[in-house]
This record gives structure tokens, sequence and C-alpha cells, in this order.
């Protein structure tokens, strides 16, 4: 925790600090635009393990502060975020490290 990230997502780029690891089951960070005043995000994947192995991941976000309406406007002109994309590159990188971990 604590970890600064550095994310590029379609249209901009931000520095969130981790706050949550629990792993196999969330990652959380947060970032801010000048203040937690102005604005406030925070995104967590949540993990959970399924029955059949492989491992269901859900994307949630939460926005506060006085700029919020103008940036989730900015943010929706991109559809979903970005995390489509974001989302199909973890699940490469995943699966990637663990078919090298499996030695197939």
């Amino acid at each position: 925790m604590g970890n600064r990230l550095s994310m590029k997502m379609p249209g901009f780029s931000f520095r969130p600090i981790v706050t949550v690891t629990e792993p196999g089951e969330q990652l959380q960070w947060s970032g801010t635009l000048m203040s937690e005043r102005l604005f406030l995000g925070r995104h967590s994947f949540i993990l959970r393990a399924k029955p059949d192995g492989t491992t269901h991941v859900t994307n949630h976000e939460e926005f506060s502060g006085g700029l919020t309406t103008l940036i989730q406007r900015f943010m929706k002109q991109s559809n979903d975020n970005g995390y489509t994309a974001f989302n199909a590159g973890l699940k490469r990188q995943v699966e990637h490290r663990a078919m090298h971990q499996n030695g197939t």
C-alpha cells in the first residue's frame, strides 16, 4: 500500500496511490485532482475465484468532490472509460504469466 501507479487511459493519464492490497482478493487505488475537495476517484478490482478455476474480476468506481460532474462527462466521452481495453490487457497478462508458470 502507498505505492504510486502510472496509469494511461484514452485521453488522459494519472498517478493514483494504492490504498488496499489483498492478494487474490482485491486491489484498490485512489487519485485526486489538485485536492480531494475538488475531485477524488477510487477504483477497486474485486477478484472472486470460480469453481471452474477461473477468476471473475469486478471493477468498481466511486467519485466525489466539486468537479465530479465535469470529470464524469469527460470520462463518458470514451464510452466505457477505457476499462474494456484495460481489462482485456490485464486478462492477457495474467493468462500469459499463468501459462509460463505452468510450463505450457
